[in-house]
């Protein structure tokens, strides 16, 4: 739903006002996604044709005539329904939207294009806001998105500095930042190329699964500390050995139960619970392959602290 208002506080009765506002919904219902829209110059369109007998829906070509249908709608009084498009003092209108159905992303983005339709064909005459529970989950869905994907990159940001103070080492940080950074994009390349939208539920993943990789990321380097005396084979090979087990069994109890949530009948705590132990899977491979490669490579500079 949109709330269309005069900026000059005038009542929209002028005839240069109301083909201004058609234009606008000709164009508004050519957008993809658009079903349908419906106004008040629809209304008057319907009013014209059945006092004129004309066969097609519009306005009427003189003030005059226009003036006339206001009269017959005033004549309906307060009480009608053509106040759900009109209120008394005609200073405001409204104007419904029918949509596909979409995601608060995609919606977003048709506000977008509406909003800058608004500015082509409105003008500064007249200002367009938009109304409605749809208009307000999609406002309240998206700024939450957003708000997560932020909190998301502080964290991580955090948690690696953390890591680099316990291990006191800048290559263990360093040979850290992949295992615990490729897991999650992969797990949102999956979503992308699968049609999954980024959603609240979608979102959390990342924020839980964090903390589950870095917590093996920590695991294995610390267990590396302890076994590097010199000899980074031997170091890699046990550190895996020992640790790499207990972090299978640890995923595996994980995943698992994450995903009895999947049997759930709500599709986002689905989606939740999937990318969840599909995010943990990956966290586990890259911690035991990915992890000693780093390590290898930054073999000739790495420096433990004793």
């Amino acid at each position: 739903d949109f709330v269309i208002i005069s900026n000059d506080g005038l009542a929209l009765t002028g005839l240069t006002d109301l083909r201004r506002i058609e234009a606008f919904e000709k164009e508004v219902r050519r957008l993809d996604g658009v079903t349908g829209a419906f106004g008040l110059t629809d209304l008057l369109a319907q009013l014209h044709r059945a006092e004129t007998g004309l066969a097609t829906l519009a306005l009427p070509d003189s003030q005059a005539g226009l003036s006339g249908l206001f009269d017959l709608i005033d004549a309906a009084g307060d009480d009608s329904d053509v106040r759900r498009v009109m209120t008394p003092d005609a200073i405001r209108t409204r104007m419904t939207v029918r949509l596909h159905s979409m995601g608060t992303r995609e919606a977003a983005d048709l506000l977008a294009r509406i909003d800058s339709l608004t500015s082509e064909i409105l003008g500064p005459e007249l200002a367009l806001t938009p109304t409605g529970a749809f208009h307000q989950v999609t406002v309240d869905s998206n700024r939450l998105v957003a708000g997560q994907v932020r909190s998301f990159g502080l964290a991580l940001g955090l948690v690696l500095l953390v890591i680099g103070l316990t291990l006191r080492s800048a290559r263990l940080l360093i040979a850290a930042i992949l295992p615990n950074v490729i897991p999650i994009l992969w797990t949102m390349g999956i979503m992308g190329w699968l049609g999954i939208d980024l959603s609240t539920a979608t979102t959390m993943v990342a924020s839980v699964v964090l903390g589950i990789a870095v917590d093996d990321a920590i695991h294995y380097l610390a267990r590396f500390r302890r076994e590097y005396n010199g000899d980074l084979e031997d170091a890699v090979l046990r550190t895996t050995r020992i640790t790499g087990r207990v972090l299978v069994i640890t995923t595996t109890v994980l995943t698992l139960g994450f995903w009895v949530a999947a049997l759930s009948s709500f599709k986002p705590t689905v989606y939740f619970a999937l990318l969840s132990g599909l995010t943990m899977i990956t966290a586990l491979v890259c911690t035991v392959t990915l992890l000693p490669a780093c390590l290898r490579v930054l073999h000739a500079e790495v420096e433990v602290s004793q």
